[in-house]
């Protein structure tokens, strides 16, 4: 009885190690959809276009650079531009995180000291995903957002934020058109 025990354990640490190396990686790592999305990283050229509830619109223009960080586990974007006439910085987090098969940002922009947090899923094989997102607001009120990326190819990809009012009527809408610079 004892020799077969010793003869199971001897087989698991021989087999063992080689077969976790090639069934998983280690947690933590990157997977297949971060090396997806560390495509996405480079200089961008942006036009946004602003769209109110009463159908006025303004358009802008700006830059993008987006660098894949901590070893292609998120996507960072650092982009300049103007917003009804004023200049704005953004920085965004967007991320994947495997665990709970998500993806996962946080926005932060020069008009506002308040962090925009968001999760989502892909849809249509990956070349959409959307997000519902959130930012405090005053007295515990909060403002929801729904924001889609749509990726054209690899050289161009579409960002859409949409407001939501507590009802879910939608208000202001910003799409933003990504293109990457040769």
């Amino acid at each position: 009885m004892k020799s077969r025990w010793l003869a199971a354990g001897v087989a698991v640490l021989l087999v063992s190690p080689a077969t976790w190396a090639q069934e998983k990686k280690s947690p933590g790592a990157p997977s297949e959809m971060h090396e997806r999305m560390s495509k996405r990283a480079g200089e961008y050229e942006t036009v946004s276009k602003l769209t109110l509830p009463d159908g006025k619109a303004v358009e802008t223009k700006g830059t993008a650079k987006i660098t894949a960080v901590l070893g292609g586990r998120f996507l960072q974007e650092e982009g300049t531009g103007t917003l009804l006439g004023n200049p704005v910085s953004t920085l965004k987090l967007v991320g994947y995180n495997d665990a709970a098969g998500q993806f996962e940002a946080v926005w932060l922009y020069t008009g506002s000291t308040a962090m925009m947090t968001m999760s989502g899923k892909a849809k249509d094989d990956n070349k959409t995903v959307e997000f519902s997102a959130s930012v405090p607001g005053p007295k515990d009120a909060k403002m929801n957002f729904t924001i889609v990326y749509r990726f054209v190819d690899a050289d161009r990809f579409t960002v859409e934020l949409t407001a939501r009012s507590e009802d879910g009527a939608k208000g202001p809408t910003m799409e933003t058109t990504y293109t990457r610079k040769k």
